[in-house]
């Protein structure tokens, strides 16, 4: 590959060779770089001087198109996959990757030619799929790109990663990659990518499914129909508070119950119903078969694996280039034998603003809800663009919009697509109301040319919830394995939220965006953020 002439920037310049030794040296590049900097064309361009094709994985599908952007700006070819559940035309989007059998579909092996678009698009046409399969003419068209993009479990799930990277003939190499993560400091939070879940209609799920193996093979399910009862009899009375409680013990099936649970799955699998199966007795056995700590997250049971160190040092052992990037890296984050690149320039103009009279600090949430609401229709209404507001969750997000009228309002939920906000902001002046942490949080643009938006607000402290128990363990793990004490991982955590938030404002040297800190704790982070108190306005 020859780098096509582009004039980089001054930091990239600077830091090429830098890395180049680093990486040739044998450690882990460590870049941080604020957001909208060009990290994915510094990347890009450090894999064409080592003559490798780069492979990025990212954390949501919406961050696919900036990775082809920036590819299409170097002339290089690029390729994505996404998981089975977003590609495949029977798939609701929320299925297991064992839970579609693709020998069983007609359209496996009708490959297509990708067309060179945005992923985003692409996507969008899968769905009226009916002549191929979009996941394996994504599979195939791989080969041959200089830029390939997938999102996290083709890296640290290991099942899901060695069906694309092995050593046959229709497989990928992992050593033929200069290996990128990006937004690499959502490693602190893993925990959640191994978690597995079971609820009360995975239960109802199983119960139905033992009905229908009942009824066809006429085999007595009666051990494994009574602990799927006595289940669910527990889980409900456990606790629905929103947060997670750590559990000592849960009901565990005997040896009898657990052959005939095994007995059981295997039969209601073998069943013909098509290449999609969900299945609430395979999702039980897996959750009994998992070791870890266990947890009741609001009524549902959830384990996380005890061995999650492990499995991230197991993905991160493949012997190529490997360069994990973020805007906001911390110092939590470490690894032996890496070399850190920390570039502290800075990106457009922002004009801050600080909120001293709200908090959305849980035992004042409530009370605070109709304050964010008037505060929001001021800053709204003297705004001549849209305004983005951020909430550090769903819930307090749904309170404050029960409190507002006239204003058109877009809102964020967990089935929203970037695509369909950008398309709504490109037609009017609305109040845009996302969540921190969410995936409208990092990685995406709201931009068409220009900003889409005046004004960014952080409607409260995107703090940890600290009496969940799987945060405080998670806090507990993070402090263990770095030597630091657990107000610095805390503070760490905060930090980061708050810097990727704001990121979003700032993609090109023009921005300039009003920047709200709405929540009275925020004066706690004016370091963090590189501001002075003197130099942020008042918002009362």
């Amino acid at each position: 590959m020859e780098v096509v002439k582009l004039q980089l920037r001054h930091w990239q310049a600077e830091k090429l060779n830098d890395a180049i030794n680093a990486l040739r040296q044998g450690k882990t590049l460590l870049l941080n770089a604020k957001p909208g900097l060009g990290k994915t064309v510094f990347v890009e361009v450090l894999g064409m001087q080592l003559d490798k094709k780069v492979l990025i994985f990212t954390r949501t599908h919406s961050q696919l198109d900036s990775v082809y952007k920036n590819a299409k700006l170097l002339g290089l070819k690029m390729g994505f996959l996404v998981g089975k559940s977003a590609s495949c035309i029977y798939a609701q989007g929320d299925e297991e990757p064992d839970e579609i059998n693709c020998s069983k579909c007609t359209l496996k092996d009708k490959i297509k030619a990708i067309e060179d678009r945005e992923p985003s698009k692409l996507l969008e046409e899968f769905k009226e799929a009916t002549d191929y399969c979009p996941y394996y003419s994504l599979k195939v068209n791989l080969k041959d790109k200089d830029v390939i993009a997938m999102t996290y479990p083709y890296l640290f799930q290991k099942p899901i990663r060695n069906s694309v990277f092995c050593n046959k003939d229709d497989c990928l190499k992992l050593e033929d990659y200069l290996i990128v993560i990006d937004e690499a400091h959502n490693l602190l939070e893993a925990d959640k990518w191994f978690a597995r879940k079971i609820s009360r209609k995975t239960l109802e799920k199983a119960l139905k499914e033992i009905e229908i193996v009942e009824k066809l093979s006429k085999v007595n399910a009666g051990r494994v129909r009574e602990y799927i009862n006595s289940l669910i009899n527990y889980m409900s009375k456990l606790v629905r508070d929103g947060r997670c409680h750590e559990l000592s013990l849960m009901p565990l099936p005997n040896k009898e119950t657990n052959d005939e649970l095994v007995v059981i799955t295997r039969a209601y699998l073998n069943i013909d119903e098509g290449p999609v199966k969900k299945s609430g007795l395979k999702a039980l056995l897996k959750f009994i078969e998992t070791e870890g700590e266990l947890y009741n997250c609001n009524g549902s049971l959830v384990k996380v694996p005890s061995d999650i160190n492990e499995l991230i040092e197991d993905a991160l052992n493949v012997k190529t280039y490997k360069i994990l990037m973020s805007g906001t890296l911390p110092e939590s984050l470490t690894l032996t034998n890496s070399y850190k690149i920390i570039v502290n320039e800075g990106y457009g103009r922002g004009e801050y603003y600080y909120c001293p009279n709200v908090t959305s600090e849980l035992r004042r949430r409530i009370s605070n809800i109709p304050l964010y609401a008037m505060l929001l229709k001021r800053i709204y209404e003297s705004s001549s663009k849209s305004v983005l507001s951020f909430f550090p969750s769903y819930e307090m997000l749904d309170r404050v919009r029960d409190k507002l009228s006239g204003i058109p309002v877009i809102e964020e939920n967990r089935r929203t697509k970037h695509e369909e906000v950008l398309e709504l902001m490109k037609t009017g002046k609305y109040l845009v109301m996302l969540v921190m942490r969410a995936k409208e949080s990092e990685g995406v643009e709201f931009r068409d040319k220009e900003n889409l938006f005046e004004s960014l607000v952080l409607a409260g402290l995107p703090y940890p919830n600290v009496s969940d128990d799987m945060v405080k363990k998670r806090i507990e793990r993070l402090s263990k394995l770095t030597g630091r004490n657990k107000d610095s991982i805390i503070h760490d955590l905060t930090a980061i939220v708050i810097k990727q938030t704001i990121g979003r404002a700032f993609r090109d040297p023009n921005d300039y965006v009003k920047i709200y800190l709405c929540d009275s704790r925020y004066k706690e982070y004016f370091p963090d953020l590189g501001l002075k108190e003197k130099e942020i306005k008042l918002f009362v």
